[in-house]
């Protein structure tokens, strides 16, 4: 049986569209605003959503713009109905990625051929996925070849018997090639992560399997990365952490927090402490990983979900941002949340949240 999603606050629209859909056989579920459609979406994962424009605490094109950035939901068909006839709210519908936009009254056959006809309809790459791959294919030629060069490179010296090398010079050129052997086989595993958790996002079964996880001590992960990167990174890390649990997988929920850890050790200005918390509001869990660095402008912000490097052209960064869209992929697969609060040349600081057990 098909499910189906209805976001709409007014009850009497809600309930009349479910008993249409319902004697057609559909399975209906229903939300009253934008921000419980959002939850509904992330752990239903329907068939296909119908949303009012106008709703209060999320309205459905801020709705739509969340949809977009989850990888178990970016693929759902999404019909707008609406009493706006103004052209500008079918243009800004279109523009998010809206499949359809239906003016209330609605006729019954109408809105059923529609639903028909988008349900059938093959799903295709949201535009941010392929902007995150033009991003990718623009970035591997320089993050493969300048590390292999590093690598090629100075083992052609060593291997060159002509050439008096000192022991420290050895030693330098060792680590080097230790250096850049280590970039080249986390760019390889983070494709990999990526490519996993990308067919993880269309599988249902496996996303209700990886929420089913029996539960582990989050703290007790956190610390034990923190000291890794203290004793490792010789990083300067201040600590806030609760005694928590979670149902997720440690190897995870530990690449959350690495790639969270290595964007902000990557950015954060010499000497200057990154802040870790682990707590929880009300019924979420909350880490927040905070650093001092260059920050990010809101425009900067907004981008991030088809990962990539700011200001590339103007400052050689290694990577190419492929580690943020992993951890907002898992994030989305646990009904979390990952927001990104930042003041440039200032400080920024990741939140994660996640439902409480």
């Amino acid at each position: 049986m098909q499910k189906i999603l209805i976001v709409e606050d007014k009850a009497s629209i809600r309930e009349g569209m479910r008993d249409i859909l319902n004697l057609e056989g559909y399975e209906v579920i229903m939300a009253n605003h934008g921000r419980e459609g959002l939850r509904m979406a992330k752990k239903e994962l329907p068939d296909l959503i119908i949303s009012d424009v106008t709703m209060p605490e999320m309205d459905g094109y801020d709705m739509l713009k969340e949809l977009k950035l989850v990888p178990a939901t970016f693929r759902i068909p999404f019909i707008f109905l609406s009493g706006n006839t103004e052209i500008e709210y079918l243009q800004k519908s279109m523009n998010l990625g809206a499949d359809d936009y239906l003016m209330k009254p609605c006729p019954p056959e109408e809105l059923l051929e529609t639903i028909k006809r988008k349900i059938q309809k093959k799903p295709v790459y949201g535009d941010q996925l392929e902007e995150l791959r033009k991003n990718i294919s623009a970035a591997i030629p320089h993050e493969m070849i300048t590390p292999l060069n590093g690598v090629i490179g100075f083992a052609q010296l060593l291997k060159n018997k002509s050439l008096e090398i000192d022991l420290d010079s050895r030693v330098e050129m060792a680590e080097a090639i230790y250096n850049s052997g280590n970039r080249l086989l986390k760019l390889v595993e983070n494709y990999i992560w990526y490519t996993d958790l990308e067919i993880w996002g269309t599988d249902k079964e496996k996303i209700r399997s990886l929420k089913n996880e029996p539960s582990i001590d989050i703290d007790k992960e956190v610390i034990k990365i923190i000291d890794r990167y203290r004793s490792e990174k010789n990083c300067i890390i201040d600590q806030d952490v609760e005694a928590l649990k979670m149902r997720i997988k440690p190897d995870l929920f530990q690449k959350i927090l690495v790639e969270l850890l290595d964007n902000a050790v990557k950015f954060a200005k010499p000497k200057t402490a990154i802040y870790v918390s682990l707590s929880q509001e009300q019924q979420e869990l909350v880490l927040s990983i905070t650093n001092e660095g260059p920050g990010m402008t809101p425009e900067q912000i907004e981008k991030i979900g088809g990962y990539m490097q700011f200001d590339r052209t103007k400052k050689e960064r290694r990577g190419i941002g492929l580690g943020l869209s992993i951890v907002r992929k898992i994030v989305d697969m646990h009904d979390g949340s990952f927001l990104i609060e930042s003041v440039p040349d200032d400080e920024t600081t990741a939140h994660i949240r996640f439902p409480a057990a």
